[in-house]
């Protein structure tokens, strides 16, 4: 990674901040249940998670006879209803706070429409401390960079500048396409692609992520209160 300072980090929201690949199995399952499909492989939805919903609907409906758009439809109302529950994980909030709190700016960029996105950032109660927050329902998705364009403008931040947080190829594409650093997280396993994205990504565990920002010297230690 770059040693460069950063006044901004872009997260990516499903599978970065929140854990929503459980409820994306789900939805998948139960639309396949919907059209009489065979039940999905579960190893290939996984290499699936965070790609567009429009180019998962293809891959899992190519030669079933089943139209990819209506499959589309169906997911997702099958994942608004799975996702009532869907929650952050345990670090988003404090690190969100600490990254603020250093100064450092914080956006959004989701390839979730607003329509499901915005309603899984209100309930969670994290807008306030996102500046911008960019859906591809209203932009071209990632790894399109439009949507880090957009934010970089608004905030008068260059490129150089800022950070990328996700947890797929659309991520690190995007920033590459800017010269941005990227950060990709994954939960146990890395992924089968990391080998072409070293130079410029750094990979951590959901866990290790605020100590890789304060290893890069993105994020300042917070010094225990010393006793009284």
């Amino acid at each position: 990674m770059s040693n460069r300072p950063v006044e901004m980090i872009v997260f990516d929201w499903d599978g970065t901040l929140i854990d929503s690949s459980p409820c994306v199995v789900i939805a998948h399952h139960r639309t396949a249940e919907t059209f009489g499909m065979a039940p999905h492989d579960q190893s290939k939805l996984e290499t699936l998670l965070g790609q567009p919903s429009d180019i998962v609907s293809k891959v899992l409906t190519e030669d079933t006879g089943v139209n990819a758009k209506d499959y589309q439809t169906c997911f997702r109302d099958h994942y608004t209803q799975a996702a009532t529950n869907i929650d952050l994980f345990p670090f988003t909030k404090p690190l969100l706070k600490k990254l603020i709190a250093q100064n450092i700016r914080c956006a959004i960029a989701t390839n979730k429409p607003r329509a499901i996105a915005e309603k899984e950032i209100i309930r969670t109660g994290v807008t306030e401390f996102f500046t911008q927050i960019e859906y591809a329902s209203e932009s071209s998705a990632k790894p399109d960079p439009e949507m880090l364009i957009r934010i970089a403008t608004n905030n008068h931040v260059k490129y150089e500048n800022m950070l990328m947080i996700g947890d797929q190829t659309n991520d690190v594409d995007a920033a590459i396409n800017l010269n941005m650093d990227s950060i990709i997280l994954y939960d146990q396993n890395l992924p089968l692609w990391y080998a072409r994205y070293t130079e410029k990504t750094v990979f951590a565990t959901h866990t290790e992520l605020e100590n890789t920002l304060i290893s890069n010297g993105i994020l300042e230690p917070v010094q225990p209160a010393t006793a009284r």
